[in-house]
């Protein structure tokens, strides 16, 4: 046995720093794991978008973000209010105004 190992004591049973520990060592291995939602749409909206349909693999050089705002746009000019009140309330929060009309 190397001394490394024989230096070693295990904890005992019932002993509440073996409890402490083991929690902690837990709750740190799943923290390190874990991805929040919004970490997973960031990555999930920076990726580059797949025109064309489906299951086309045709690269199109701008991200998903990108096409959505392109998409949100389009409604808008083409009459949707929804989407205009959209980007009128994401101008807002962003602390752009709207210079044209």
């Amino acid at each position: 046995m190397s001394k490394a190992i024989a230096n070693l004591t295990p904890f005992k049973a019932g002993e509440q720093r073996a409890v402490e520990c083991g929690r902690k060592g837990g709750i740190a291995s799943g923290a390190s794991r874990r991805r929040t939602v919004f970490e997973l749409l960031q990555a999930e909206l920076d990726q580059e978008f797949c025109g064309g349909g489906l299951f086309s693999d045709e690269r199109t050089g701008i991200t998903k973000r990108a096409q959505m705002v392109r998409a949100l746009v389009d409604k808008a000019t083409q009459g949707d209010p929804r989407a205009f009140a959209l980007i009128l309330k994401l101008e807002e929060m962003a602390g752009a105004s709207v210079t044209e009309a």
